[in-house]
């Protein structure tokens, strides 16, 4: 069971979500107090190179109605 909306991101090894003992952004701050993804979302949707050619990881192929 899951608390918060699923995020899914994808980077390369030069690129850190947080670092240990350092403060943690706003942006991951919310998502971890409250739940809201929201911010990290934009956040990560804005970075250089973002894409989501499929809109969406858990999004269906198409829309029930479409499908038949």
């Amino acid at each position: 069971m899951h608390l918060t909306t699923i995020l899914i991101a994808a980077h390369d090894g030069d690129t850190q979500l947080f670092t240990s003992g350092v403060m943690a952004s706003s942006q991951l701050e919310m998502m971890v107090e409250g739940g809201d993804i929201s911010e990290l979302s934009a956040m990560l949707t804005t970075a250089d190179k973002a894409g989501n050619p499929a809109m969406g990881v858990l999004a269906p192929p198409c829309q029930p109605q479409q499908c038949y």
